[in-house]
């Protein structure tokens, strides 16, 4: 007799897009991993060309409170608040 078992193991990212100051555009990666039920804000992309250096300083501080919005629209709740 064969007895075969199986497990779906898998993760997923989604990209959301935005804009800053409506100026400054970026998208986020999200990854999702389902052996953790778990999901993770990556990192922030800047797809605005021309951000000169003395925006660059202020454009990369947004990137926390980016992420935080983010994962407030998406979870209704504070990063902070999260169970780890």
């Amino acid at each position: 007799m064969i007895h075969i078992e199986m497990h779906e193991d898998y993760t997923q990212t989604t990209w959301y897009s935005g804009i800053l100051d409506d100026e400054h555009h970026f998208t986020v990666s999200c990854d999702y991993d389902s052996s953790t039920e778990g999901y993770k804000l990556k990192k922030v992309v800047w797809t605005t060309t021309s951000i000169n250096d003395k925006k660059k300083k202020y454009v990369t501080k947004a990137e926390t409170k980016i992420k935080d919005f983010v994962h407030k629209w998406l979870f209704k709740r504070p990063k902070e608040d999260e169970e780890v």
